[in-house]
């Protein structure tokens, strides 16, 4: 905002309804380091330099004047006295502000109800005639902030009406763009009429993920290192076994990197090259020690032994392919009648997905998404809440 508030000094031609309006996006959505210095940008809003500077040199100068001011009252109370002959009732302490400090008000009483359209139409045409434009407005991370708790369903109440409210997204001198964690956007995808708008999945392909893998060995290294098959013995085992591990995401790819190097080390510390048998085992340590509720959301009020992502894992861990319908589940797992229940809890996370195909006596059939678990399930990795 320091830019904007430049733009606005630079140019005070504003009516009286713009400043009041600007007055209030400073205060309700901007940081300011103290009170004192909003009401300083309030008063440079709503008070021209002019009114501004003779106030200021009023009250630079009220010091002298009410000096001034007391001694002449002073000179003439004497005279009076003298004249009169009454007795002296001088006090030095009974000096007077005659001229008292001026203190330009300001209006800071806002309606704190939701901003609605008409304010954002307002703060749009204000920012055009401002020098402002284009305009985008960007909400992104709102699955990391702290008070949603990472619980999807509450993710998801909190983006519905952003997405319901398609009413904004016409709006010709705005553009808008949305990140959103896909499994509470699935939660809200009925609502939202998405093929009126850019949907885009942002994944990351094998030979992307390679790309940016090799820029930062390139940097690490000092451009001593500009492939990755300089660093691997078994370059295909690392494009067949561990690139799809990392699920099209460079945050895995980081820490499943971190953890074969380690592995590496730990093998051979003299070592030049990293071997399958280190990559082997630094898959086995990210699986089991990955952060599941980074994919996998929870409910806020859950209690601790309720079924969250670790426990739909224990029992997936049971089966002997990672392919299944729900009998073949209930089987393995001994989950009973409630494995249906399990079987929509897994799929609402998007641990699980239904096949295109039909199981035995064409039953559903459904398979386990994430490469980790997958591994964990044929490798039979034990993946734990506390590890």
């Amino acid at each position: 905002m320091p830019q904007m508030s430049n733009i606005i000094f630079d140019r005070p031609k504003l009516d009286r309804d713009d400043k009041i309006l600007v007055s209030y996006l400073l205060k309700n959505h901007t940081t300011t380091l103290s009170r004192a210095a909003l009401r300083d940008d309030l008063q440079a809003i709503q008070h021209g330099r002019i009114k501004r500077g003779a106030v200021w040199v009023f009250n630079a100068l009220r010091g002298v004047m009410n000096q001034a001011a007391n001694t002449g009252v002073d000179v003439v109370s004497a005279t009076i006295r003298q004249s009169c002959g009454l007795p002296d009732q001088s006090d030095a302490s009974s000096a007077k502000d005659y001229f008292a400090k001026i203190e330009l008000g300001v209006d800071d009483n806002f309606d704190e109800d939701k901003a609605n359209l008409l304010l954002l139409q307002k703060t749009v045409g204000l920012c055009h005639r401002l020098g402002i434009e284009p305009i985008t407005i960007v909400l992104d991370r709102i699955d990391e902030d702290s008070r949603l708790r990472n619980d999807s369903a509450v993710i998801a109440d909190f983006l519905r009406p952003f997405l319901e409210e398609n009413e904004i997204f016409y709006e010709s001198e705005l553009q808008f763009i949305f990140s959103i964690w896909s499994i509470p956007f699935q939660n809200v995808k009925s609502n939202f009429r998405g093929n009126k708008f850019c949907v885009e999945q942002v994944e990351w392909r094998n030979q992307e993920l390679i790309n940016v893998l090799e820029k930062r060995l390139q940097h690490h290294s000092d451009n001593k290192i500009t492939s990755y098959t300089q660093i691997f013995d078994d370059s295909e085992f690392f494009k067949d076994n561990l690139l799809p591990l990392a699920n099209s995401n460079p945050r895995d790819l980081w820490q499943l990197m971190n953890q074969v190097i380690r592995q590496q080390y730990h093998l051979d510390p003299t070592s030049k090259k990293v071997s399958a048998k280190a990559m082997e085992l630094g898959m086995n340590s990210f699986v089991k020690n990955f952060t599941y509720y980074e994919y996998y959301p929870r409910k806020i009020d859950a209690r601790a032994n309720s079924l969250d992502v670790y426990s739909y894992i224990a029992h997936l861990r049971k089966l002997s392919s990672c392919e299944f319908t729900i009998n073949s589940l209930s089987a393995a797992a001994g989950t009973g009648s409630s494995t249906t229940n399990y079987v929509v809890g897994m799929e609402g996370i998007g641990l699980i997905r239904r096949c295109e195909g039909k199981g035995p006596n064409g039953a559903t059939l459904y398979e386990v998404k994430d490469p980790k678990v997958r591994l964990a399930i044929a490798n039979r990795i034990d993946i734990r809440r506390d590890a």
